[in-house]
């Protein structure tokens, strides 16, 4: 695999439940989980509507779950980056 390709890393990873600090509850499928996270069950996948790349949840958690954030992101494709 070209050292590039490992720096950016999967768009579809999914995060252990062991390695973070979410509660995890029951997923739509074997390749997304489902984290509960400020009381909201976020998903964790391949980033579309409704479903966070690793990276966004790792950046923040929180501003995943912003209707304001969600309504941006959904409309210009965007990604949660901080």
């Amino acid at each position: 695999m070209p050292t590039d390709a490992q720096h950016i890393g999967c768009e579809s990873h999914v995060i252990h439940p062991d390695l973070v600090p979410w509660k995890r509850l029951e997923s739509p499928s074997d390749w997304v989980a489902v984290y509960e996270i400020n009381g909201l069950g976020l998903a964790n996948g391949e980033p579309g509507e409704g479903v966070y790349g690793s990276k966004e949840l790792l950046a923040n958690a929180a501003a995943c779950s912003d209707t304001t954030v969600n309504k941006i992101r959904a409309e210009w494709d965007g990604r949660v980056v901080g």
